[in-house]
């Protein structure tokens, strides 16, 4: 299995946990908020909200898990990106806007997305193609666009080491 850094999360929970979780991290944020003195018995209103939240949002991922609506996106390798793009070659038969979106990306954007999070997909996991087809079939459109973006930006980004970058410039006023 790959690190955690080759790896990126997608979760769109399920009825209505979306709901549920806002209100509960609201309530955290509130209690976060509040500076009343408490003794040590009374416990911290915080870290119980959090418990909660947390507790609720494991629940949401679970249900997630089993609707196959959690996913999982793996880094894929420079060789599969290579094969993604040779059987999808950018349009050069299409109105203008399309053609040129196809050079930027590289390939038919159209017709590689499928490919694209098949290959990038660690979970769920399918036995086969067309247990995939069928996933993705079901998903919105919106969903569905969702992993296939996130999975061209995994793919496509470079990730550094942010102590790489020059420190923000502090202000001398002597």
């Amino acid at each position: 299995m790959s690190d955690n850094a080759s790896r990126k999360v997608l979760e769109f929970p399920v009825g209505d946990f979306p709901e549920r979780l806002d209100v509960a991290y609201r309530a955290a944020q509130e209690a976060l908020k509040d500076t009343t003195a408490r003794t040590m018995n009374e416990g911290d209103p915080y870290l119980e909200l959090k418990a909660e939240y947390d507790a609720l949002r494991d629940e949401s991922q679970q249900a997630s898990r089993e609707a196959k609506t959690y996913v999982v996106l793996r880094e894929i390798s420079r060789n599969d990106w290579r094969k993604i793009k040779a059987d999808h070659p950018p349009r050069t038969d299409a109105d203008a806007e399309t053609v040129k979106a196809d050079r930027v990306a590289g390939f038919n954007v159209d017709t590689a997305e499928d490919d694209l999070v098949f290959a990038a997909l660690e979970e769920p996991r399918f036995e086969s193609r067309a247990a995939f087809d069928e996933w993705a079939g079901q998903l919105g459109a919106g969903k569905f666009a969702s992993i296939a973006h996130e999975a061209y930006l995994f793919t496509m980004e470079a990730r550094r080491d942010p102590k790489l970058l020059p420190a923000s410039p502090t202000r001398n006023d002597s």
